[in-house]
């Protein structure tokens, strides 16, 4: 559908209504165009514009699980991004635009778990907020030996009374497990060498001199 603000010219608008032109497009002949004005307690129900909602999840892209350990735990967040142009929108535009004046809840989510939000930044035409850091505990027993991919899965949604907007994203984690480490064979003992019965001692002999 064509955007109203390409087809309409709003001369005033309060509470109870206001003046509004509207041009459209002729039935029998498209290149004409016509206009009705609407003018007094007039409130259509136009939906408002939504300019979209991102999600990341951000996380170290490599990890190594050496031949000695059992675990590694992965460290991620996750963000959500609502794009509401707000410095470009004038007062007028801002009642037909879902803005950052209007969110009732910002939620973010992991692998569907409802994570508690750490930050939120009003940026110029967007807000953006994030989890704290979040850790995955990766096992050895769930992993094979060498490249393991493991997905991380995460959620944004925005709330404007009852309408929700979502968007998810999934991150990637490669994790590289070495082969456990052989233990080294124990050395059987070798018996010390049998030891000879001390000889006798021979008394030292005595010797008759003459000087």
């Amino acid at each position: 559908l064509p955007s109203l603000f390409e087809y309409a010219r709003i001369t005033g608008w309060g509470l109870g209504g206001g003046s509004l032109v509207l041009y459209y497009q002729s039935l029998n002949d498209s290149s004409v165009y016509r206009y009705a004005t609407f003018t007094g307690s007039i409130n259509p129900g136009w939906e408002k514009a939504f300019h979209g909602i991102d999600c990341e999840v951000v996380s170290d892209s490599l990890y190594k699980m050496g031949k000695d350990e059992d675990l590694v735990v992965a460290r991620y967040k996750v963000r959500g991004i609502l794009k509401d142009n707000y410095s470009n929108l004038n007062d007028l535009l801002k009642k037909f635009t879902y803005t950052r004046e209007d969110v009732s809840f910002y939620r973010l989510y992991s692998d569907g778990v409802s994570r508690s939000i750490y930050d939120v930044a009003l940026e110029e035409d967007r807000v953006v907020f994030t989890t704290s850091d979040l850790f995955l505990t990766l096992k050895r027993q769930d992993l094979h030996v060498g490249y393991n991919i493991v997905e991380i899965s995460g959620e944004a949604k925005v709330g404007f009374g009852d309408i929700v907007y979502s968007s998810s994203h999934s991150s990637y984690v490669v994790v590289y497990v070495e082969p456990e480490g052989t233990p080294s064979p124990t050395p059987e003992k070798t018996p010390e060498p049998s030891q000879s019965p001390a000889p006798s001692e021979t008394p030292f002999p005595y010797v008759k001199r003459r000087w």
